[in-house]
């Protein structure tokens, strides 16, 4: 009978492992509280306890609004490399919104071509894309 509980006991631990990222989305893997890696769409086995999974986070339609005291921006970005993205995947449109708010200060008229290639030049190194800026 002990038998048989430890195999109900193994097979509740399996089955509490399993997560499940949503199509479109991605979402960060944490071992012991540190990031390791984010995970593609699909079923996932994590160590239950050990491991956890962030919020899932869509791969496109971010939009961030972006205001100074000089300047105000509307823009959408997506993301096209989470591996490069990395633990920042967790709060990415806070740290979008704070790369335009440096871009905005320091480019506070320039034409928005100007603007969304300065947030481009910012956000690209970590694998995201603005696709279209206007100003507010």
């Amino acid at each position: 009978m002990l038998w048989w509980g430890l195999v109900a006991l193994a097979i509740a631990a399996v089955a509490a492992g399993w997560r499940r990222v949503p199509a479109g989305c991605v979402a960060t893997l944490s071992r012991r509280g540190r990031y390791r890696r984010p995970l593609d769409p699909g079923w996932h086995w994590l160590l239950p306890g050990v491991e956890r999974l962030g919020r899932p986070v869509p791969l496109i339609g971010h939009s961030v609004d972006v205001r100074t005291t000089a300047a105000r921006a509307a823009l959408h970005f997506q993301i096209l490399e989470p591996d490069r993205a990395g633990a920042a995947l967790d709060g990415v449109d806070d740290w979008v919104g704070a790369q335009a708010r440096e871009a905005l200060r320091a480019l506070p008229d320039a034409p928005l071509e100007a603007l969304k290639l300065e947030l481009n030049r910012r956000v690209g190194e970590r694998g995201l894309r603005v696709v279209r800026c206007s100003r507010g």
